[in-house]
């Protein structure tokens, strides 16, 4: 029992270093706002309980929300088979809807500190109305950026493997497998370095763009 309280609590303090290091990252890559490195650390651990807060909400409304849904599938698809897989489909774009309505929550959190996490989700739901397209190009930029990254590594380190299991006795194969997975490997941690800074920095310029806060109006929010 002491075993899963520990695996528990390690990984909500892994949860909130990775939300404040976004956070942080976020707050220095805002054209809003020129904080220190020191001010950026800061605004990013105090983001870091905000942001667990916001996955325990969202988790909870993921499951009401796909109750929901799986209910309304079930009822279609005993009406026919055909509406369910019709209703189903349906639910995509209402995903893709509510992403981008919620895409702002992030800068929101780190660049305007708001750390209460209903007001937050409140405050990305308003600055999203009426943006609801141009936060969807950019969020197939950012998802298409991380296919064509790091989809690279992937590939290496996933086409090792099959090709490891389908010649295992081979040991020329088994090297060159190896190789591959290691180098991809290494690949994988410069590129997602490298993703991550030009997804958070995009985000951060769109909630510039949207939030029209000038850096004195900013500065009145830090005081």
């Amino acid at each position: 029992m002491l075993g899963i309280l520990s695996g528990v609590v390690i990984y909500l303090l892994s949860l909130i270093i990775t939300f404040a290091q976004q956070a942080s990252m976020t707050t220095m890559a805002s054209p809003l706002a020129r904080p220190t490195i020191g001010e950026a650390i800061k605004v990013g651990l105090k983001s870091g309980l905000t942001f667990l807060a916001l996955v325990i909400m969202l988790i909870v409304a993921y499951f009401i929300f796909a109750l929901i849904a799986a209910l309304m599938v079930l009822m279609f698809a005993a009406i026919s088979p055909s509406l369910g897989v019709v209703f189903g489909i349906l639910l995509i774009p209402i995903i893709v809807y509510l992403l981008c309505r919620f895409y702002l929550v992030l800068p929101v959190v780190a660049v305007e500190r708001e750390f209460n996490p209903i007001t937050a989700v409140n405050r990305a739901w308003g600055l999203s109305k009426g943006n609801v397209l141009g936060i969807f190009l950019v969020l197939l930029i950012v998802v298409v950026s991380a296919i064509v990254v790091l989809g690279i590594p992937f590939f290496l380190v996933f086409g090792s493997l099959l090709s490891l299991a389908s010649d295992p006795a081979s040991l020329s194969t088994a090297t060159e497998s190896m190789g591959a997975m290691m180098f991809g490997f290494t690949l994988f941690v410069p590129l997602f370095l490298v993703y991550q800074l030009f997804s958070v920095a995009l985000g951060a310029s769109v909630h510039a763009a949207v939030s029209g806060l000038s850096n004195e109006e900013l500065n009145d929010v830090f005081a």
